[in-house]
């Protein structure tokens, strides 16, 4: 019989006879159809060469079959929006995975989608969001950030998570807190350090956080407003330490509700997900996270997936 290779740059065909064969399905979770570059060339697109150069070391690969769309992810976010009623009115439809309600990802992430839900770019795009938390939390959370309430579910743990295949992060069997520091060190969560350090310096490319009437109030001790920022280094753009402060203040509101934001410690490198739906209920567009601090593909604008997709 012959068999034909659809998926890579070769094209060898094969006839085989009396050989006991197996097959099995690679869940790649992201689209791969561009990943068809040569791996001898060093292209950075080579991403179905090089999963068949690695399965290869373990296994005799005989043939390989085309890319297909399983629909997993599709069935089992219909199954979201059905049991917890995401329904919406609008042509899109973004449905966020969060980590833990005290995450700094989930704290920064909603804030940004607040802001987008109040901008009349919103309007053709239904946004909900599920996170590993509490009513309590969810209040509070909800309270702080701006998120509608109503458009954000709690649960107790990440079994949504591990359907979808999101990153749980880091886990070498010591605990979550110990995960986590992993991460914010920067191993196995490549692009955090790069992100705290933008905080720090300042981009050119991203937009400014604060306007001038904005007030940052550190425990009733450090009080300034953001026209700091545009004395000390201008405007119309993201300012050295505004982002910084902008974290700062998230993570003193997550300190002091550690016990109502963070409802297992087990969940801390627990990453984020993003699925935006055409109004077929077909994905468009995911990202997965891998890093703290990488909630988005482009972090410094971290929105942009929506206006780039929704047309």
């Amino acid at each position: 019989m012959p068999i034909t290779k659809n998926n890579f740059t070769h094209v060898t065909n094969t006839e085989l006879e009396g050989v006991e064969t197996s097959s099995f399905t690679v869940d790649f979770v992201n689209a791969m159809n561009a990943e068809t570059g040569d791996l001898s060339t060093g292209s950075s697109t080579a991403g179905l060469e090089a999963t068949r150069a690695v399965i290869s070391q373990f296994i005799n690969i005989l043939s390989e079959g085309p890319l297909v769309e399983s629909n997993k992810q599709k069935t089992y976010l219909n199954k979201l929006i059905k049991d917890f009623n995401f329904s919406g009115s609008k042509k899109y439809k973004l449905i966020v995975l969060l980590g833990l309600l005290g995450d700094f990802d989930s704290f920064e992430y909603a804030i940004n989608l607040k802001k987008f839900i109040n901008n009349t770019q919103s309007e053709d795009i239904d946004i909900f969001a599920i996170a590993i938390g509490n009513k309590i939390g969810k209040d509070k959370f909800c309270k702080f950030t701006g998120f509608p309430t109503k458009n954000l579910e709690v649960v107790f743990d990440n079994k949504i998570h591990q359907e979808l295949m999101i990153s749980k992060g880091v886990d070498i069997g010591l605990g979550g807190w110990i995960n986590m520091l992993i991460m914010l060190s920067g191993i196995n969560s490549f692009k955090t350090i790069k992100e705290v350090i933008r905080g720090y310096t300042g981009d050119r490319n991203s937009k400014q956080i604060f306007s001038d009437e904005d007030q940052i109030n550190f425990f009733n001790l450090i009080k300034f407003s953001g026209v700091f920022f545009k004395y000390t280094c201008g405007q119309g753009y993201l300012r050295p330490f505004e982002l910084a402060t902008y974290r700062l203040n998230n993570m003193l509101e997550i300190l002091q509700n550690w016990n109502d934001y963070i409802l297992d410690n087990k969940y801390l490198p627990q990453r984020s997900a993003s699925f935006l739906l055409d109004d077929k209920d077909k994905i468009i567009y995911k990202y997965f996270s891998n890093d703290v601090l990488g909630y988005s593909s482009k972090m410094e604008d971290p929105l942009a997936f929506l206006t780039e997709n929704c047309k």
